[in-house]
Order: structure tokens, then sequence, then C-alpha cells
């Protein structure tokens, strides 16, 4: 099978296709760094005049070579195949020409369309957080420097917006914390992530050592007789079967031993939790929110692409 990998004294990346432009892009420009050889390729860097030293000139074409050979051999071979085609294996050429086939943000057509799949994405049951971020931010990274960036504070809102139920208690604290500290005190994705890591970690290790489960709100439904705030003595079945059971002991006062495993403060059950109906009230704005930003999206989208078309056609013909 061919290898789908290119590797170097630097380090091991994908292979260049249509769909991994700008992740080649960023791994390829420190690759060529470290060789002093990125001005070459970005055509900044000229061959000395004949009249250099001879030093220079070596040291000029092993650079132009290193060059060539990591743009050539870090490429899939249907694009080696298009770059065999250049009357001269020039490395500014190539790298000019592989922007050309696989950039995806180079035209306004594609940059909308970009923006349309970062808005229409939402996490799906089973993927990591890790995993759902590292995604979202592909995306950024694509439309990065051009009309249709992708701010910092929109990856996080969208993020919070679209993350699975398992989150929703993450969620309405971390938004409820944003509307207390306003502009200043929002978090930056780094700070988010790290959090959701570690938020989802917890959860993990918490389902394993009690065997529950998480229900939408990310709370646990089920799991060694959590909710039932009683342990048992004996084990008599039939008539007069409680007997052998008896309260926790020192329970007193039954109010003061509740605890809600929403917030996880005592002297409510989840059922009476304010935060949570309070959060319950909040997500539904943010979904409307979010449905009505999607849904401008598309219009925005489609209006863009009809009046690109338009526009080509026009020029096409002379209008």
């Amino acid at each position: 099978m061919e290898s789908t990998k290119y590797t170097c004294k630097h380090g091991t990346t994908n292979l260049l296709n249509s769909k991994n432009y700008h992740s080649w892009k960023n791994v390829l420009t420190i690759y060529l760094r470290s060789e002093n050889a990125l001005q070459i390729v970005l055509g900044n860097e000229q061959p000395p005049p004949g009249n250099s030293t001879f030093h220079v000139r070596q040291s000029y074409q092993k650079r132009f070579g290193s060059a060539l050979s990591m743009l050539y051999s870090s490429c899939e071979q249907s694009l080696r195949d298009v770059i065999d085609e250049l009357p001269d294996q020039d490395p500014a050429q190539i790298w000019e020409l592989l922007n050309r086939r696989c950039n995806t943000a180079a035209s306004t057509s594609s940059r909308f369309a970009t923006r349309r799949v970062f808005v229409l994405t939402t996490m799906k049951e089973g993927t990591s957080v890790a995993d759902y971020i590292s995604t979202l931010k592909g995306l950024q990274r694509q439309l990065a420097g051009t009309e249709q960036a992708i701010s910092d504070i929109d990856l996080v809102t969208h993020l919070l917006a679209t993350l699975t139920e398992t989150f929703n208690t993450f969620v309405d604290i971390t938004t409820q914390q944003m509307d207390v500290n306003g502009v200043n005190g929002r978090p930056t994705i780094e700070s988010i992530t790290s959090r959701l890591i570690e938020h989802e970690n917890s959860l993990t290790t918490r389902n394993a050592k009690v065997g529950a489960t998480t229900n939408s709100a990310g709370t646990l439904t089920s799991g060694n007789g959590l909710a039932a705030g009683v342990h048992r003595r004996g084990g008599h079945g039939g008539r007069g079967g409680n007997r052998g059971w008896k309260p926790y002991p020192n329970q007193g006062n039954a109010e003061s031993n509740l605890k809600c495993y929403y917030c996880l403060k005592e002297g409510h059950r989840e059922r009476d939790c304010s935060l949570k109906q309070n959060a319950a009230d909040y997500r539904k704005e943010r979904q409307s929110q979010w449905s009505a930003t999607a849904a401008t999206a598309q219009f925005t989208v489609r209006h863009a692409y009809v009046h690109e078309c338009d526009l080509g056609c026009t020029e096409e013909h002379g209008l």
C-alpha cells in the first residue's frame, strides 16, 4: 500500500491532497524555514550572480535542492504527476501551482462554502472534545486572512452553542460567567479547550467509578444507589421487606442532607434547582439564536454564489 505520510529529518506529516492544504502548508513552512529555504520557495531569494563565491553558489544550490525535494516528496502521486509537467522544476513555481490547485479558500465562492460548513458544523455523539475543536480550528485556519475570517470569539461562541447535550451544565455555567464578567472576562479558545477536556475527563472518571450514565444535562442518572439516600441491612423480601434497612446515620433534617447533582450544591433536589431552570430557558434562547444565524449564513452563501455566477457571465459576454 502506498504511504500517506511524508517523513524527513524535521518530522512527519500527511501527504498533500485536495483536503489538507492548510495543515500541509503550515508544516512545510516550518520544514522549509529549518532548511533556510523558505525565501527561495516564496520567490524572495534569487540565484546568486555568476561572480559570487563558490561557497555562496553551493549554499544556494543545496537549499534549492532541499526545497524542491520537500515539495515534490510531500505530495500525493496525482500532484506529483502535475509537477512533472512543469517546464522548469522551480520550487517557487511548484509552491504557487499547489496553492492554485489545492487551496480551497482561493475563490470567493469557496470561502463562502467553507464558512457555511463552519456555521452548520455540530458536535456528534461519540466525538471527543479535542477532535471537534480541532475540526473547527481547521476551518478557521482555512479562512484566516480573508474577508470571511472566523474570529476567536466567533469560534468560542459557535463551540459552546454546538456541543452535545452532555456538556449542557458546562455551557450554562460558562455562559453565565461570561455575562457576569462582561467583555473583558471572555474566555479564550485555549482556556475553553483546556476546561472542556478536563470536564470530559472528569465525567468519564466519575461514570467509571459509580457505573452511572449521564442524561442530557450531563448529570448522573443511575449507579450504586446514588439517589436512594439509604443503605440496607439484611435483605428481607415479601411482606415486611422494608425491615432491616435504616436511613443514613445522623440523617436528621432530610432537607439538609439533600444534594443536587446538577449544581452539586446541598439543600435541594435537582428537580427544584433554580440554576437548572434558568439554564433550560437560556439554552432554548441560545438554540433559537443559533438557528437564526445558520439560516442567515445559508442565505448569504447562496446570494454570494449567485452574484459571483452573474458576474462571471457578465464578464464572459462582455456586458
